[in-house]
């Protein structure tokens, strides 16, 4: 079975890629891997309903992490980088506090998935629907969700199940 790599941000997937693929870099985004590419996620295409069928036959690898471990490194992380993450928010938050009480931040991961910004005002009722979607099309589809906090065995299973390494760059 194919496979596809969706790297949440902050969930391990550098580290996943370095392990898997033996190298110590970032690599660019692209169908089988899906993360950022100009500022936005390209997994969209993969939790739109209409694109069941199409996604059928691969095996979805996504790691997730606690959210507040989560949320902790995301804010150490764009707070130490430039202002490309930072750039949507109208005031910098100043703290972590603020950090997670600004709007922008609620549904970062959700933005992701559907293939939006990290960071952007939503209409909640939207939001809804397009949650609703994501778990319905991981109901449907063959999605393999590991935890970061069990990476070492969820490494393991992937590589022995998947015979991974197998070209995803």
């Amino acid at each position: 079975m194919d496979k596809i790599i969706i790297h949440i941000p902050k969930t391990g997937g550098t580290t996943l890629i370095s392990n898997l693929l033996g190298i110590n870099r970032q690599i660019s985004a692209n169908f089988k891997y899906r993360h950022i590419i100009n500022g936005k996620s390209n997994a969209g295409d993969i939790f739109e309903p209409k694109n069941v069928e199409k996604y059928k036959q691969f095996a979805i690898i996504m790691f997730i992490r606690d959210p507040f471990e989560r949320a902790i490194s995301e804010y150490n992380f764009v707070k130490s980088i430039d202002d490309a993450f930072l750039s949507d928010f109208q005031t910098e938050p100043a703290n972590f506090q603020e950090y997670i009480e600004n709007p922008l931040t609620h549904n970062s991961m959700l933005n992701f998935l559907i293939g939006g910004k990290l960071y952007a005002k939503n209409d909640e009722k939207e939001m809804e629907e397009k949650l609703r979607d994501v778990c319905e099309c991981i109901k449907q589809l063959h999605f393999v969700i590991c935890r970061t906090e069990d990476y070492n065995t969820s490494l393991n299973f992937l590589t022995s199940y998947f015979k991974i390494p197998e070209n995803i760059n």
